[in-house]
């Protein structure tokens, strides 16, 4: 995607996307599983622009949003919320093609209430 200067982490970060990773993913099987629950959603409040440059291999990798969208089993849902409006209009275009998908523009707090 052009137009947008994604933020660059370092590795304590890809190491934090690394657990969230394994979290999610383990979450959702379990959520899958439960016969009495029929919907189940992913929300991140924020969620920034989707994707990440590594500070160091220089390669652009997967933030949260990514990652949950790309768990299976899927989640029902997912909401993705920032306060930047570049990220969610990035994450937005990202996404457009999903109707399991919800971008808001705001602060999480307002948004979730």
């Amino acid at each position: 995607m052009t137009g947008y200067k994604i933020d660059e982490i370092g590795p304590w970060s890809e190491i934090k996307l690394e657990i969230l990773r394994e979290y999610v993913a383990a979450y959702s099987k379990i959520m899958s599983c439960q016969t009495h629950i029929k919907h189940f959603a992913y929300i991140d409040g924020f969620a920034g622009a989707g994707t990440h440059m590594s500070l160091s291999t220089g390669e652009e990798v997967e933030g949260s949003p990514m990652i949950a969208l790309n768990t299976e089993p899927p989640f029902s849902h997912y909401h993705f919320i920032d306060l930047d409006g570049e990220r969610t209009s990035r994450l937005d275009k990202m996404t457009q093609s999903r109707s399991d998908v919800t971008v808001y523009e705001g602060d999480c707090n307002d948004v979730l209430l």
